[in-house]
């Protein structure tokens, strides 16, 4: 019970930092918030690279034997998100275009914090 509740906990916190950059379009934030939003996807990039290509939350569902050990939280929870981008792109679904995928993902992020941040 106490570790499917850890679980669901995880998920929805990767899904927070995933997908809150959306929120800004509906959610008035006060302004502080935006510089502290903007500092979220510099963190997953610098700390991806440096745990070979996994995310910091990945590795914790990893160790409590959430999530397959070689599985990615993409590959477990996103499928749903990144299969249909990737068919509109006519790319197969393989850890390379999903890297790709993801990759473009952060980047429209970090665009949308930044254009809240400073415009």
């Amino acid at each position: 019970m106490l570790s499917t509740i850890l679980n669901y906990t995880l998920i929805m916190l990767h899904l927070f930092l995933i997908f809150s950059p959306i929120s800004l379009f509906f959610v008035n934030y006060p302004s502080a918030i935006y510089k502290y939003m903007l500092i979220v996807p510099i963190l997953v990039v610098t700390h991806w690279s440096l745990l070979a290509n996994q995310c910091l939350l990945t590795i914790l569902q990893k160790d409590l034997g959430f999530i397959e050990e070689n599985a990615n939280f993409s590959n477990t929870y996103l499928r749903w998100f990144y299969d249909p981008i990737m068919k509109i792109f006519g790319m197969e679904w393989n850890d390379n275009n999903l890297d790709i995928v993801i990759d473009m993902h952060w980047v429209i992020n970090f665009f949308i914090i930044w254009y809240f941040t400073f415009f």
